[in-house]
């Protein structure tokens, strides 16, 4: 090879090089690179699905020497890292490896880093709630799982009572934390599994599942996908749920979106020192679900608001409601529970006592919060 053909060369590999670096799209370079910090057989799964284009669950598993429901599962952990996405042809499900590899973060996704976890902990009116279900609802001889379960709280608290706690969860530093916290507690009937609660095996089916991932509107986290999950592959015929259901209700406000002259017309939780808007119509419920029944994952709805005060408005605030037992009391929002969160409209509408605002709601249970949408209809 001559120094010119050798300096082209060089010279077209380094371009593809800053190319794939710029790139959102999956490259065998890029391929290559990731799978260096995955574990195994995350890296021959993601390798393997790289290479169909779009595959099956069975087409994965025939191309390697592990059993479905593992191939499953681990397809699953792809999926929540944000490797993996997931279309439907003709009722079967095809996995294909997206273009962005970008999780969703605290408070807009699935995952809660193991920093916050101590901030969940401390919110008292939270955590009692939960304790308060777990004592009416959990009783001597029970075999339950925690989904979701974080660095095992509620497991912690099960495990008084129950024979068998099976906590899952998906994030890696949080499930090691978890499993250190339960051992140095001498704890030997909470088991923790490393993974993805929307598809999980357990060894034997429960009589109590806890799961809270909650959030407002039930839009960002997956409660609603791992319950309708665990309903159907999870539970006994009698089988009792934690938390029990959850109603979410819109209502008019004038938030103060003005800083230092500027105008930002942000979506925000009225917590973590924002400040507060006014209320000018009571709440109207939109949306309520039981967790011991399959739900609907997707919310479209068309939702009417009465002013109740004269004044100027400029968006809607959600609130979500949970009753965390049967018989309990709802819970309303607390720092680390269902803050409210306001939605700016595109202008503002002054009303009058009576006036009906309409607003088109529509999201994805669990599909994170940029996946709202919504407009004035009718003013």
């Amino acid at each position: 090879m001559s120094d010119d053909d050798y300096d082209s060369l060089a010279e077209y590999y380094e371009n593809e090089i800053q190319a794939t670096e710029q790139s959102d799209e999956p490259t065998p370079l890029k391929i290559l690179d990731e799978t260096t910090i995955l574990d195994e057989p995350l890296d021959t799964i993601l390798l393997e699905v790289y290479k169909r284009g779009e595959t099956t669950l069975p087409e994965v598993t025939s191309r390697i020497d592990i059993p479905q429901a593992k191939v499953k599962r681990y397809l699953g952990e792809l999926r929540l890292q944000g490797y993996l996405g997931v279309e439907y042809h003709g009722g079967d499900k095809y996995y294909f490896v997206k273009s962005r590899w970008e999780t969703e973060e605290f408070p807009s996704g699935p995952v809660i880093p193991l920093v916050y976890q101590y901030n969940l902990l401390s919110d008292e009116q939270r955590l009692s709630a939960i304790k308060e279900a777990i004592d009416e609802h959990v009783s001597p001889g029970d075999i339950v799982t925690d989904l979701g379960a974080g660095v095992g709280v509620l497991s912690y608290l099960a495990s008084e009572r129950a024979e068998k706690v099976y906590a899952v969860e998906m994030d890696r530093e949080v499930y090691e934390k978890g499993r250190e916290i339960m051992t140095s507690h001498g704890i030997d009937n909470v088991e923790y599994i490393r993974g993805d609660a929307r598809d999980v095996d357990l060894p034997e089916q429960v009589d109590v599942v806890m799961c809270e991932m909650l959030d407002t509107a039930l839009a960002a986290e997956l409660q609603v996908p791992v319950m309708n999950y665990a309903v159907d592959e999870l539970c006994k015929a009698d089988s009792t749920v934690i938390p029990a259901e959850a109603k979410t209700s819109a209502k008019l406000i004038q938030s103060d979106y003005e800083f230092y002259g500027g105008t930002f017309r942000l979506p925000h939780f009225e917590e973590y020192g924002s400040r507060e808007s006014e209320s000018f119509s009571d709440e109207t419920v939109y949306h309520h679900v039981r967790f011991d029944e399959q739900n609907a994952e997707l919310v479209e709805q068309q939702i009417t608001m009465t002013a109740t005060s004269a004044g100027t408005v400029n968006g809607m605030q959600l609130n979500t409601d949970v009753r965390f037992g049967d018989g309990l009391d709802f819970v309303g929002a607390s720092p680390w529970l269902d803050a409210p969160l306001n939605l700016p409209f595109d202008t503002e509408y002054s009303v009058e006592p009576g006036q009906e605002l309409t607003v088109k709601l529509s999201y994805q249970l669990g599909g994170g919060l940029n996946n709202i949408t919504y407009e004035v209809v009718d003013s």
